[in-house]
């Protein structure tokens, strides 16, 4: 099975992967027909959802055959749902896009350029339209009644500031390799400020090699403290993963391949590594998902909760999952819970409804649902 998708993913790849139709200007990049650009979010439509697909797939196939790894149910569990997937997959379509252009363009002999110079202002919210980015920008008008769910209108000002699904706050401007979306260390050897940046697996390693002798416990403070500035920490962000394991342009799988092809962005492996002795061989690692751009195309990460204090990981931070989290039995507005089990006569929270449940599928014997929360991504997680 895992072959015929493996053969399936290779002839979608041949199929989707074709240059965006249209011509260029060869001498210089610094005009667009619509066209052309046009053909590109077509094309970025069609690789990103079979790169999407692809990924689910074969998550299911191993949730279904008990061959799911610790990994695969971590990237289930940090996987954008409902709303925020759908603002997700619009990003995803835009950077792709711009993407196929850029690489359209260089084709055609220009020199280096950012891609979204040579776009009119008229063609980048066509960009943004036909992705579906505009639809996710619009402003709703504030009510006066109660606060939202999703933190919109907190502010009655700024109605988006906080709110759920809308890019992380930058207290200083954005800085990439390539000015848009591309992390410093993405290509090899090349300089920032004149030095080569070390690799993250040897900082780490430099980290965990910290001496014990030179560690202090803390006199003042208990693991509770830190414990409970992680539970907070998930009231106020969580940044999903992509929801694609394949390159969205080759259709490889990002767990089979040590090429840094978007949303793939592996880990390499440093000299005198003490676990991975093969310096050809790399750590898996997606990029966070993008979220839908505002002002520019430059990437930002989503925040699939709200960045207020209102335990949006016990209410919720969508209108849908929060009325599942309601008892809509009665009017008392209380939380729903468990109608199965409790713990000594205290109350579980309910289970989830999920047509796959990892983890009635990881633990047949046990027989028990995952439960439901107000946060459905996993915990913990960087940026990139």
């Amino acid at each position: 099975m895992e072959l015929l998708l493996a053969l399936a993913g290779v002839v979608a790849t041949l199929v989707l992967a074709q240059p965006c139709e249209g011509t260029a200007p060869a001498a210089s990049p610094m005009a667009v027909e619509t066209s052309v650009l046009q053909d590109c979010v077509k094309e970025a439509k069609l690789l990103v959802d079979a790169a999407y697909n692809r990924t689910q797939e074969s998550i299911k196939q191993r949730l279904r055959s008990g061959s799911a790894s610790p990994r695969d149910l971590l990237f289930y569990f940090k996987q954008p749902v409902a709303a925020t997937r759908t603002i997700v997959q619009a990003a995803d379509y835009m950077h792709v896009a711009l993407g196929l252009l850029e690489e359209k363009l260089q084709l055609q002999g220009s020199s280096s350029f950012n891609v979204t110079d040579v776009l009119t202002e008229s063609q980048l919210w066509l960009l943004s339209k036909a992705s579906g980015c505009v639809v996710q920008s619009q402003e709703e008008k504030c009510r006066n009644d109660y606060r939202t769910i999703t933190g919109r209108c907190n502010n009655r000002r700024r109605p988006s500031l906080g709110a759920s699904n809308t890019a992380l706050a930058r207290w200083l401007p954005a800085q990439y390799e390539d000015g848009l979306s591309l992390p410093f260390g993405w290509t090899p050897g090349k300089r920032r400020n004149g030095f080569l940046l070390p690799l993250v697996r040897a900082v780490s390693n430099q980290i965990v090699r910290f001496p014990r002798e030179r560690l202090a416990s803390d006199q003042g403070r208990a693991l509770m403290f830190m414990q409970w500035g992680q539970f907070i920490d998930h009231d106020l962000d969580f940044v999903p993963e992509s929801p694609a394991r394949v390159a969205f342009t080759a259709g490889v799988d990002c767990e089979k391949t040590c090429a840094q092809l978007p949303p793939c962005f592996p880990i390499k492996i440093p000299p005198n590594d003490p676990r991975i002795k093969n310096q050809r061989d790399c750590i898996p690692f997606s990029r966070s998902a993008p979220s839908c751009p505002r002002k520019n195309v430059i990437r930002n990460q989503i925040n699939a909760l709200t960045s207020f204090l209102d335990a949006s990981m016990v209410y919720g931070s969508e209108v849908s999952l929060a009325q599942r989290l309601r008892n809509r039995t009665n009017f008392h507005g209380l939380l729903a819970t468990n109608e199965r089990f409790s713990d000594n006569g205290r109350a579980l929270m309910p289970f989830d409804n999920l047509h796959d449940d990892p983890c009635l599928l990881t633990n047949r014997s046990a027989r028990i649902p995952c439960f439901l929360a107000g946060q459905t991504g996993g915990w913990g997680g960087g940026v990139s």
